[in-house]
């Protein structure tokens, strides 16, 4: 494990394969940035859902996604994404048969409430969700939604309001939906949602790595030669 001093110098040295653009977007983008509310799909039966899920999340800001796989197992479709993968850490929990409880177990134990999005009785409307405090957004299958599993973890169910005949919405634009509305009201709150010092640092780190020609070769020939 790098120092912080360590980790400094070596930023310092890849941002000389990053042009002065690329490291200006960088620092806008990480700006708005955000770890205070995760989003977590369980069994998404369609790719192409997870993929778009994916680039919602970074579109939005997110920067992290959680994919629940007890029967599906996914190869995200980068034309989807648009290089969203490349931006957002992507956790994936393949955890037996309690997958779903052991992954919502570990998010609670990070802090997060588990809110599950559901039509089941008892729901709040999205709008109405307290965001004061971290959070994981869990969405279900195109079929069935959330598993008896998740709703028996949840802390808190909700639903995004719908006015036609038809009660629920495609996956991936539930994600699209919940997010947009999440993040304008993160942007307009006073909330402390923004990544902390040493979370935003490391992640330019993994970034300025991901966006330099040859930057994982260059960071270890680095390391090997410093460290």
């Amino acid at each position: 494990e790098l120092t912080v001093d360590q980790k400094s110098r070596l930023r310092l040295f890849l941002e000389d394969y990053v042009s002065e653009n690329k490291r200006e977007q960088m620092a806008e983008v990480l700006a708005h940035r955000t770890r205070h509310v995760a989003v977590v799909l369980e069994n998404v039966f369609q790719p192409h859902n997870a993929a778009a899920a994916i680039r919602s999340c970074e579109c939005f800001g997110f920067q992290d996604l959680h994919i629940i796989e007890l029967k599906y197992d996914h190869r995200i479709d980068p034309n989807v994404t648009m290089g969203g993968c490349k931006w957002v850490n992507l956790h994936r929990h393949r955890a037996g048969n309690h997958g779903t409880r052991s992954a919502l177990k570990s998010l609670k134990n990070k802090g997060y409430r588990i809110v599950a999005t559901s039509l089941r009785p008892g729901c709040i409307p999205l709008e109405q969700l307290d965001l004061s405090t971290p959070l994981a957004l869990c969405f279900g299958t195109e079929e069935a939604g959330l598993s008896e599993e998740a709703h028996e973890q949840a802390d808190e169910l909700v639903q995004i309001p719908s006015y036609g005949f038809t009660q629920s919405f495609n996956v991936s634009v539930s994600v699209a939906l919940s997010l947009s509305s999440i993040r304008n009201r993160l942007e307009a709150s006073s909330i402390d949602w923004e990544l902390k010092t040493g979370e935003r640092d490391d992640l330019y780190l993994t970034w300025l790595m991901k966006t330099a020609n040859r930057g994982l070769t260059l960071a270890r020939h680095w390391i090997g030669d410093k460290v």
